[in-house]
């Protein structure tokens, strides 16, 4: 087998881990998600949202980041959306986890996967933004899906997620439906901790 055939073998076997790395986010079984799920999902958030958004945006690159965006667990590990001590390195950590990817993969390959990792984590397009809304936007749907369990587990405070949700519930009519909807559901059901 040519070298760079094997240079990918050895990382589709790498990226296999995405699957037992496990978020704070539960599942409705009450298993935890696992990164490869959570991957997943928001394809397919992404896929089913982008037309009510913008149907000219390039969904091939959304899905692109989508896939690709949590790659870097494998190395980092997940931080969890409302640890802001774990945050405190989070970037650091992350973007050498991006590198030993890069390293692993043919170059034009790790090349192409660090642009778009990048692009993903500095906002720098339509689809980017969007992407970045929709990885928010499935952890509140996630929590929404199974009654508050992360929230009340972890004790996420209302104030917590609406803080958290600035960042894509103004992004498009869209989102501005889904997180009015959800939370309206959250506040009503008592999702949190303190029944708010």
């Amino acid at each position: 087998m040519n070298a760079r055939l094997f240079s990918i073998l050895e990382t589709l076997e790498l990226f296999d881990e995405m699957k037992s790395i496990q978020r704070a986010s539960l599942k409705k079984d009450g298993d935890r998600e696992n990164d490869a799920e959570h991957s997943w999902h928001l394809c397919m958030y992404a896929l089913l949202l982008y037309r009510e958004v913008d149907p000219g945006m390039d969904i091939a690159k959304v899905v692109e980041m989508l896939l690709i965006h949590d790659l870097v667990e494998i190395y980092a590990g997940d931080t969890f959306a409302y640890n802001e001590e774990g945050k405190k390195d989070q970037e650091e950590r992350e973007w050498q986890a991006a590198e030993k990817i890069k390293s692993r993969l043919p170059a034009e390959l790790g090349r192409w996967y660090i642009k778009r990792w990048r692009e993903f984590e500095k906002e720098k397009s339509t689809e980017a933004d969007f992407a970045r809304s929709l990885d928010r936007m499935q952890a509140m749907g996630q929590n929404i899906f199974t009654r508050g369990a992360s929230w009340r587990k972890n004790g996420v405070r209302p104030e917590d997620v609406e803080n958290r949700a600035q960042t894509w519930k103004n992004s498009s009519t869209a989102a501005e439906e889904i997180f009015a909807h959800w939370w309206k559901e959250a506040l009503n059901e008592g999702y949190f901790t303190n029944g708010n």
